[in-house]
């Protein structure tokens, strides 16, 4: 995954998303924390569940660029925004 990333930050000027795998919040934040390590340039895709909520809430007061993805209804566009959420991704 490393390479990838790096192949892809090499090509790409702008900012480059990389998504969380884990399903509890400390695991996804430790997760965030280490791809975020790799650039500056990475936004870290965190998806809107309870535990991806509190994530996205942790890694924003820490200065981690987030888009909350999966996204189906308002209210969680709402949620995702008043827990830092730079992004969202929403599913229509």
């Amino acid at each position: 995954l490393e390479e990838v990333l790096e192949d892809l930050l090499h090509y790409q000027e702008g900012p480059v998303t990389a998504q969380v795998v884990a399903d509890d919040a400390l695991e996804m934040v430790q997760q965030g924390q280490s791809l975020y390590s790799l650039s500056n340039r990475l936004i870290i895709k965190v998806p809107l569940t309870k535990n991806g909520l509190e994530a996205v809430h942790l890694l924003s007061r820490q200065g981690i660029p987030t888009m909350a993805t999966t996204i189906y209804h308002p209210h969680q566009a709402l949620m995702a925004a008043l827990a830092g959420a730079d992004y969202i991704a929403p599913y229509l």
